[in-house]
């Protein structure tokens, strides 16, 4: 038992317990991401890849609002298979970041190809 919680509060010091909502995302995209999001929101085609995603994510019903629980399956099939617009470069870097820093846990193994 010991170990357990040991192993528990390591975990949560190193950042690895998942983002678990909405709102809980975008603090640490906020924290962690915020210089991509500055870039994305200079370059058209990155601004574009965010509007795919959310008109995605809307289609889905999910990942809307702080209230509802994150989906990384949901965010995965909006970015890689539903919105081809997400290939800019910007968009990429963001992503990386999210995946690295911001993830519930799933899908942390695709990474798209620069």
């Amino acid at each position: 038992m010991k170990y357990i919680v040991i192993l528990v509060s390591l975990l949560a010091i190193c950042g690895l317990f998942a983002a678990t909502n909405v709102q809980d995302v975008q603090t640490c995209w906020d924290a962690k991401c915020q210089s991509f999001e500055t870039a994305c929101a200079a370059l058209p085609s990155c601004v574009n890849a965010l509007k795919y995603m959310n008109l995605c994510e809307q289609n889905q019903n999910c990942n809307q609002n702080a209230t509802s629980v994150w989906n990384e399956t949901c965010w995965t099939f909006c970015n890689y298979e539903a919105t081809p617009a997400t290939t800019d470069k910007t968009w990429i870097a963001f992503e990386k970041c999210h995946l690295a820093n911001c993830t519930n846990g799933l899908d942390q193994t695709f990474y798209p190809k620069d």
